[in-house]
């Protein structure tokens, strides 16, 4: 794959969107973290809804973006939550992102009781959790 120059970026969150007009002769692109525009819906199903609206304003001002996951990583011993990788595809459709990434790393533990650390932590550095990690990224790109 050749390497991707899209020149300068800033990531983008939705308090920045109205500052666009006074930033844009600086950006080249944008780097959009699809998760900071996610509302919660109340309905376990679906727990989260993207602010379309504001994905739409950002396609349309004809930066190049990318889009960088931030809360379903992809080095854990459990999958991502599935939910999050249909809206994190969703949104990057409706982005139009010229290329996405997630983190190598994990946020939840497994075991009798499932616990979100807060943070992102590497993972284990083994066949076991690079095939774990190889499934996530599958995943992914299904989505």
């Amino acid at each position: 794959m050749p390497r991707l120059d899209l020149g300068v970026a800033l990531v983008i969150f939705p308090e920045f969107v109205d500052l666009l007009d006074d930033l844009d002769d600086h950006l080249d692109a944008y780097e959009v973290e699809p998760q900071t525009y996610w509302l919660p819906t109340g309905d376990r199903g679906r727990p989260w809804r993207a602010d379309l609206a504001l994905f739409e304003h950002l396609a349309g001002r004809g930066r190049p973006i990318v889009a960088h996951g931030v809360s379903a990583p992809v080095g854990g011993s459990a999958p991502p939550d599935p939910r999050a990788v249909a809206l994190f595809a969703e949104s990057v459709q409706h982005l139009g992102a010229v290329a996405t990434s997630e983190h190598l790393g994990f946020n939840v533990t497994t075991g009798a009781d499932n616990v979100e650390v807060g943070l992102f932590l590497p993972p284990c550095p083994s066949e076991a959790g690079a095939a774990a990690a190889a499934r996530a990224v599958a995943a992914y790109q299904q989505a």
